[in-house]
């Protein structure tokens, strides 16, 4: 068994890898490699999120960047590290975007509510 608490972060094998929820009890089954495919890496939204070493800043990047699980935002002071997984393993960045139902420009930055399940804050 092993077990991470969010936030924490770790070094492995020359990887680093973060707990984006508290995974406190996991019958690894002797595969405690976060290398493997298992669902304790590859968990939608959640789970550990290894770090790809992308690291972007918002002001600097243009509409529709793509972020991959893993890659950092640097948001108003803070550092967000995609956690999205699914069924793309990525998220489209929207900046300064009309829409259809609203005219008024649209950002989805990190610090929404609804970009909960995309990003997660990381502690400076």
């Amino acid at each position: 068994m092993i077990g991470f608490e969010i936030g924490q972060k770790f070094l492995y094998e020359g990887k680093y890898y973060i707990a984006v929820e508290t995974l406190p009890a996991i019958d690894d089954q002797g595969n405690n490699d976060p290398d493997q495919s298992v669902w304790w890496t590859m968990k939608s939204a959640g789970g550990l999120v290894q770090l790809t070493g992308v690291s972007k800043n918002w002001d600097a990047i243009p509409d529709a960047t793509r972020f991959f699980r893993g890659d950092i935002l640097y948001y108003n002071g803070d550092y967000y590290v995609c956690k999205v997984q699914g069924s793309t393993g990525f998220i489209d960045i929207t900046k300064n975007m009309p829409t259809q139902w609203n005219p008024n420009p649209y950002n989805n930055t990190p610090d929404l509510p609804g970009e909960a399940s995309t990003w997660y804050k990381m502690e400076n």
